[in-house]
């Protein structure tokens, strides 16, 4: 299959929706997608609505922290936004907040400068604490959501999809494969591509091709799905075409997966 083509066909038929939980614009093709940021559903109909509402004006002010780099700022804000939106989806994102925080704190861990062993050892245990409540927060989610199954107003495939991903955070693959499979007997866009998730947490790249292309042949269309097929022939060691693949997509969402995955094909 030519993915080149695909993006391109895909971006040329496609808007621009705010994703609810993250704020991150995030282009859609046809009624429903996954955001590029958070792995969040967004429906389109939906979340094109929000759009200068306080909920879009809260999370515009939570990202301009983030791309400032001013993490610590960016979850008490979040947060705030927590105490009016006491929902599953937002714990979640809270937990990917803490994940972000920690790996940054990972990121400024340095042996080339004076008194490194000192603030080495400062970053590690900040990274362990903020891991530490992101995986409070993703518990957090788990509970929420399954409290919230039996409700009529919230869609139970999103909350499996929430749950299934929270597993997955914590690097729970029972959980995770559990809850795949009650999302797999809806048989939907949110049920194949939790199979793509979960097989790249895994490690099975070739299934991810496979049901990629199939994916796509049925008419199941979102950008990042791509992302898990350059992955997959990363791994497998076709770097050119993941490559490509990366720098396709680098154009059309900001991704710092997609921007790492391409700085090490680079050093190969």
């Amino acid at each position: 299959m030519n993915y080149i083509k695909v993006i391109e066909e895909g971006l040329r038929h496609s808007r621009s929706v705010m994703c609810r939980t993250c704020g991150s614009h995030t282009p859609i093709y046809g009624n429903e997608g996954i955001c590029y940021n958070c792995e969040n559903l967004i429906v389109t109909e939906r979340d094109s609505l929000i759009t200068g509402d306080e909920l879009a004006r809260m999370l515009d002010s939570y990202n301009k922290k983030i791309m400032d780099g001013d993490y610590a700022d960016a979850i008490s804000e979040y947060e705030s936004l927590l105490k009016k939106y006491d929902m599953p989806q937002y714990l979640y994102m809270n937990g990917i907040n803490y994940l972000k925080y920690s790996n940054y704190k990972v990121s400024q861990i340095r042996y080339d400068r004076a008194g490194f062993m000192e603030e080495n050892s400062d970053y590690k245990k900040e990274s362990i604490d903020l891991f530490s409540q992101a995986r409070l927060f993703f518990n957090k989610t788990i509970t929420a959501a399954k409290q919230s199954l039996p409700e009529k107003d919230i869609a139970s495939d999103s909350a499996l999809y929430l749950i299934f991903l929270s597993y997955i955070k914590l690097g729970d693959f029972r959980g995770g494969e559990y809850y795949l499979k009650k999302l797999m007997n809806l048989n939907n866009f949110l049920s194949d591509y939790s199979e793509i998730i979960f097989d790249s947490a895994i490690e099975n790249y070739d299934s991810i091709l496979k049901k990629c292309d199939l994916m796509l042949k049925k008419g199941e269309f979102t950008f990042t799905l791509f992302y898990y097929v350059a992955f997959a022939l990363f791994k497998k060691r076709r770097y050119k075409d993941a490559q490509n693949i990366l720098a396709a997509l680098s154009e059309i969402i900001p991704n710092s997966s997609i921007d790492t995955l391409l700085d090490e094909i680079a050093l190969l």
